[in-house]
């Protein structure tokens, strides 16, 4: 096996498909609520990898580097799909509960085994 399959085949988007859980939090600090809990069967996820990065020059110099957004897609499934796009909006819209201000991000935590993954969302 090359070194190429050999990383692929290990690799945390590849392991996201086959083992782990998804739970969202509303807040930094908030209860998680599991995908799965709402009906929701992840099978696939994109955009895991790194961000856009974008050098800051200033007379030549590189003075600091500027990390950009990253978009993730979660590929689920269910079987109330209005119902599971209700209770992903209640836990994602900019009025949620316990949040003072919009701009306040949810987390989005993958967990598999002792890893665990929170990503702002």
């Amino acid at each position: 096996m090359t070194l190429g399959r050999r990383i692929s085949a290990n690799s945390l988007l590849r392991g996201m498909a086959w083992s782990g859980a998804f739970a969202l939090a509303a807040y930094d600090g908030g209860a998680f609520v599991d995908l799965a809990d709402l009906g929701g069967a992840v099978y696939g996820a994109a955009g895991l990898g790194l961000p856009a990065i974008a050098p800051v020059v200033a007379a030549g110099a590189l003075q600091e580097v500027e990390i950009g957004d990253r978009t993730v897609v979660l590929v689920c499934s269910a079987a109330d799909r209005a119902g599971l796009m209700s209770s992903l909006y209640a836990l994602l819209a900019p009025d949620r509960a316990g949040v003072a201000t919009p701009s306040v991000p949810a987390i989005l935590r993958y967990t598999r085994g002792a890893e665990l993954l929170d990503l702002r969302v």
